[in-house]
């Protein structure tokens, strides 16, 4: 199965919990990287950048936006690899920017595959929350009993290791609270390491699901298992940056004025900043 995978200076990701989908998706993937948390409302008469908590942080213009996209994309290499993928298991794209296993069983309310048994033991697995997981969720619900416990259970799991340190970064950069960052990850990270377990166990290799807010609803994967990935890329493909500053915000901008028929509306610069074209067209295979 030929997917796709976007990071900075081309690093192949670790074939555990690596997120591959189309090449459009992973196209599409780029621009949310590149804001990392900011966002850029876009108005009739301007732009305003705003951090992750919505305070206002400036002013910009579309012609600033694009070439700082193309200088973040020109270091971006989208990689495509023949996954070793046989059996996924089903899953909703509930969990925003979090962990997947922070959806607990909000994750199968459409699933079909299951079995009432493998229902009743995945609810143990995500015991003693049953929908979506919350920061109110882990502090009502988690002491520090509990979060002791949890570290004890993983802390020497290298995949855990990485994938918290990857989770460190991130609420770092975007300024958390890193007391109560550090928890809930500690706790989504951990549900997510028990899901893995489960679903290894009962023969699933990956997650499938229909990736709403990265694409336009294709199916992207997470991987499960060790050497899903090939021994490396079958395909890198770079981005052109010349092709996208030579028209991009011109049609960025007519974009904005058909999207905004009202002084009142906004939309995100993520909804326009490929100026109404497919984002993978902006992406030029150089190996095979």
């Amino acid at each position: 199965m030929e997917l796709y995978h976007s990071a900075q200076g081309g690093k192949v990701p670790d074939s555990v919990f690596a997120h591959l989908g189309s090449m459009r998706t992973a196209a599409q993937r780029v621009p949310t990287k590149f804001l990392n948390g900011k966002q850029v409302l876009v108005y009739h008469d301007h732009l305003e950048v705003r951090d992750n908590y919505g305070h206002f942080l400036g002013d910009t213009d579309i012609t600033d936006i694009c070439k700082a996209f193309a200088d973040y994309a020109s270091n971006v290499v989208i990689s495509g690899f023949d996954a070793n993928i046989k059996n996924p298991l089903r899953v909703e794209d509930c969990w925003d920017d979090d962990p997947i296993g922070s959806g607990a069983m909000d994750l199968f309310q459409e699933n079909k595959q299951l079995t009432e048994p493998q229902r009743d033991s995945l609810r143990q697995v995500f015991y003693p929350f049953s929908g979506t997981v919350y920061t109110e969720d882990v502090m009502f619900r988690i002491s520090d009993k509990d979060l002791e416990k949890l570290i004890r259970e993983w802390e020497n799991n290298a995949i855990f290791r990485r994938e918290f340190e990857k989770r460190r970064t991130r609420f770092l950069s975007l300024n958390e609270p890193e007391d109560i960052a550090t928890q809930n990850e500690t706790v989504w990270l951990a549900l997510t390491m028990r899901l893995r377990k489960w679903a290894t166990n009962n023969g699933f290799d990956s997650f499938v699901y229909a990736n709403q807010s990265e694409g336009t609803g294709d199916d992207s994967y997470v991987t499960l298992r060790r050497g899903q990935l090939g021994v490396k890329p079958i395909e890198r493909r770079h981005f052109v940056a010349e092709s996208y500053l030579k028209d991009a915000p011109q049609k960025m901008l007519n974009c904005l004025w058909e999207a905004c028929e009202s002084p009142d509306n906004t939309l995100g610069v993520q909804d326009l900043i490929w100026g109404g074209r497919d984002p993978a067209s902006f992406w030029q295979p150089n190996l095979r």
